[in-house]
């Protein structure tokens, strides 16, 4: 989605990864430009552009405005821009069973409302309650924020993630700051979290 360390630094472990179980001849990589010259970058330090290594084709997307990255009969994936402090795509996915939107590393805005509108979960970003809102960068939204964006779109749940350190009072207050604006479920996002979706959508018509 960008270029900062903590979405990128898998790139040259899933390289090398992919070429010792002999996977894939080619990898697709999909991003801003900036991350596309910042991975190209890490390949070059890590000296994996030989043939052994699987070639990355790359494929520059823009951040402006909204595009389609895959349409296919199981799964729509849509990307725009958001306001992050470099070029920064949030995703949507979309079956025929849910909806679910990535903001990924965003101030509140309304390219993220419009991407997730009607969806079942918005998982947003969130750098920590609003009276601390000063302590973390410009390029990240509050606990209060991400629910106002949520009930913008009318997600059925929002999910907060990009969560700064695990204090458990701290977390608590995100959570209660966010469902008294979003009005709806707020889960905190932790490795490993599941959701199901099965029928879903029968239920609710």
């Amino acid at each position: 989605t960008h270029k900062h360390i903590d979405h990128v630094y898998g790139v040259p472990h899933l390289v090398h990864a992919m070429a010792i179980e002999g996977l894939v001849e080619e990898i697709d990589l999909l991003a801003p430009a900036q991350t596309l010259a910042t991975v190209a970058e890490m390949v070059a330090v890590h000296e994996l552009a030989d043939d052994w290594y699987p070639a990355i084709r790359s494929t520059e997307i823009s951040t402006a405005g909204q595009s389609e990255l895959l349409r296919a009969p199981s799964l729509r994936i849509t990307a725009t821009g958001v306001a992050h402090t470099c070029d920064t795509l949030g995703l949507r996915f979309e079956t025929e069973a849910a909806a679910v939107c990535y903001s990924s590393d965003t101030r509140p805005c309304a390219a993220v409302a419009r991407l997730a509108t009607g969806a079942d979960i918005l998982l947003h970003d969130c750098g920590g309650p609003h009276r601390l809102r000063e302590a973390f960068s410009a390029g990240h939204s509050s606990a209060r924020e991400a629910g106002i964006v949520a009930a913008e779109a009318g997600v059925r749940k929002l999910v907060l993630m990009h969560l700064g350190p695990r204090d458990e009072n701290i977390l608590k207050e995100c959570r209660l700051e966010a469902q008294a604006i979003f009005g709806g479920p707020v889960d905190l996002a932790m490795d490993g979290m599941r959701w199901s979706f099965s029928d879903h959508r029968k239920r609710r018509s």
